[in-house]
């Protein structure tokens, strides 16, 4: 992104809504990004390539539990 990087972009979405579930996905993944992605507010963090059922699994898990009906 030539704006801002992924971490940044979830700092900014954290700190205006921060009930909004965040799944971060990365093709670069280091111990630091994942721990502080994670400490901001991130639900997951996976690493591409994505495993589709394990994403699959994660939104059913993290995300439609908070669905308020």
């Amino acid at each position: 992104m030539p704006q801002m990087n992924g971490v940044e972009v979830l700092k900014n979405v954290k700190q205006k809504y921060p009930e909004i579930v965040v799944i971060m996905t990365t093709a670069v993944a280091t111990e630091e990004s994942r721990k502080e992605c994670l400490e901001i507010g991130a639900a997951e963090y996976l690493i591409k390539p994505i495993d589709f059922k394990e994403l699959l699994e994660i939104i059913k898990n993290r995300i439609q539990p908070t669905v308020k009906n």
